[in-house]
């Protein structure tokens, strides 16, 4: 590291650009056993809300009519890694003209629709099969159940055929990336932008023996998403082995001293920020989870749903934050930090992404020779198109709202029109216009 400073400072001046990866989303775990815990293929009736369809709908949902399967993890299996392969096997016609998919449901993967996977294609990139695949990584659950529900939104068949399969692979450890070699771009990255690389395999995390609350591990799934209680772990692993560290790598590049303060090195990269680039997953770089009424860990833990806290990038830009609770929330804590009444995020962070390594290659490749790129292209890059969605618009409804709470104990707003989405577009319009 010193070298790599030393050089950069000798041909560029000063060092402004770091990239943060971790080398082990290469080296991914060793798969020690393998075995097809359930295959289904079986008929779906439709379950869209048509009025023919009505009756199916109602059966379906309160009176326990959707297929529901169930498999359990083998028992010897520390870490297993879960694999749900779905096809949706109707005429892929119907799929690209009106928008069929499935919908999965239950304990392993929380609410899903294949819509929102790229479907399989041929050499031609015509539609195959509607379909979806998933992962997820299992600490400690051997012998444990899972359950998948499927329903379907046909528009124009009654039915159609599908078909599900669910692998286990038992795994020599936990840290299983979901985007695959991102580490490997790394190096061409942070040569452009003439920056330094910090990377330590010591910056995954996920749950093992070792890590605890009040005593006890924390079996379950490995992401946060399915079991919140991991927020306070994951939290105190961000802020020791990752913030700490770059905040001493910041300070060694700015020859600042932050044995008892950090206040002249916060207040040197709100003048002169760095730019922080996170080149990996959140397995391989975690987030750090702030807090939210809607799904505190300890008082309303939420998995699987809509959402667990707050999850994000932030503590990597900021110098100050105030420490971590490893207990339930007081009433009147704030996460503000130590230097400013709000928190303020000192550096510049981003994170790159991708379904893989080809695919975060192209968008470093498409961001750094964007103008060569568009240069060739048409008037239409001229213009924008600005698209809401329906979560854009919710309401708390003074009947519908007590229904729900009542039969499901949901306590969330509904979508419905509120005529924000109409301010919304003409803010964004307003803008627009202003700038050119």
């Amino acid at each position: 590291m010193n070298f790599t400073i030393d050089l950069i400072e000798e041909k560029f001046g000063e060092v402004k650009y770091i990239t943060l990866t971790n080398p082990l989303d290469a080296w991914p775990p060793r798969v020690l056993d393998k075995k097809i815990v359930l295959y289904e293929r079986g008929e779906l009736k439709s379950g869209n809300m048509f009025p023919s369809h009505f009756i199916d709908l109602v059966k379906s949902q309160f009176l326990g009519k959707k297929p529901t399967f169930s498999f359990k993890i083998p028992e010897d299996y520390k870490y297993a890694l879960v694999k749900l392969d779905v096809k949706n096997l109707e005429d892929p016609r119907y799929v690209e003209e009106f928008g069929d998919n499935l919908i999965l449901g239950g304990s392993l993967t929380g609410y899903l629709r294949t819509s929102a996977y790229p479907g399989e294609r041929d050499a031609n990139g015509n539609l195959k099969h509607d379909m979806l695949h998933f992962e997820t990584v299992m600490y400690d659950q051997g012998g444990e159940e899972y359950t998948i529900t499927v329903s379907s939104s046909y528009h124009i068949l009654d039915s159609a055929e599908f078909e599900l399969t669910v692998t286990v692979e038992e795994l020599s450890n936990p840290y299983y990336p979901m985007m695959k070699q991102l580490s490997s771009i790394a190096p061409y990255l942070t040569a452009y932008h003439k920056g330094i690389i910090f990377a330590k395999p010591e910056f995954a995390f996920a749950p093992t023996d070792d890590v605890k609350i009040n005593g006890k591990t924390l079996p379950g799934n490995t992401q946060v998403f399915y079991n919140p209680m991991l927020i306070p772990v994951i939290n105190k692993h961000v802020y020791e082995k990752i913030h700490l560290p770059l905040n001493n790598l910041l300070a060694k590049l700015r020859d600042i001293d932050i044995s008892e303060s950090v206040e002249y090195l916060r207040q040197e990269c709100y003048q002169n920020p760095f730019y922080i680039a996170l080149v990996g997953d959140a397995i391989m770089l975690p987030q750090y989870y702030y807090r939210s009424s809607h799904s505190d860990p300890f008082s309303k833990p939420s998995s699987g749903g809509y959402g667990t806290n707050t999850p994000s990038d932030f503590i990597y830009g900021n110098i100050d934050p105030e420490l971590y609770s490893l207990a339930p929330y007081p009433e009147d804590y704030l996460e503000n930090d130590i230097y400013t009444y709000y928190p303020v995020v000192e550096n510049i962070v981003g994170r790159i992404t991708g379904w893989d390594i080809q695919d975060a290659s192209a968008l470093v490749a498409r961001t750094i020779f964007y103008d060569n790129v568009i240069e060739s292209m048409g008037d239409w890059k001229n213009n924008a198109a600005v698209l809401i969605g329906a979560g854009a618009e919710v309401q708390k409804l003074p009947i519908l709202t007590t229904i729900l709470e009542t039969v499901f104990g949901d306590t969330e707003p509904t979508k419905f029109p509120s005529g924000e989405k109409r301010f919304l577009v003409k803010r964004i319009k307003n803008t627009f216009e202003k700038g050119g």
